[in-house]
């Protein structure tokens, strides 16, 4: 009879121990934010490598970059103006998609890492 006893405290401090860690395990946010980061690259627009934020929303099915950083190449003096530190930044807004395959065509890794936003 005690060892029935113990198997139904083991089955219910179990029951309470996994359940709540199912729950939040099932949880996921429907908005995903990350910090992408790209190496560097061979042209000296790229020698220093790249971020952009990333903004997932998952119900939505959208998947897109904020990436600051985005300059006019036919800008007069573009290589001059940008080695003087001169260049006219600009924010630019594309699909995951199409800056994944920007960066990976130069040979650039990306790393991202998601942020842990949370309400307050």
């Amino acid at each position: 009879m005690l060892s029935t006893i113990n198997k139904v405290l083991f089955y219910l401090v179990a029951l309470f121990i996994i359940f709540p860690y199912k729950v939040s395990a099932q949880h996921q946010d429907s908005i995903l934010i990350s910090l992408l980061t790209c190496s560097p690259g061979n042209k000296i627009y790229t020698l220093f490598g790249h971020n952009g934020l990333r903004y997932q929303n998952l119900t939505r099915n959208i998947d897109i970059v904020f990436n600051y950083g985005v300059f006019d190449f036919d800008t007069p003096n573009f290589i001059y103006r940008f080695i003087k530190g001169d260049t006219d930044y600009q924010l630019g807004i594309t699909t995951y998609h199409e800056f994944e395959n920007e960066y990976l065509s130069r040979g650039s890794s990306i790393y991202s890492q998601e942020l842990n936003l949370t309400k307050k």
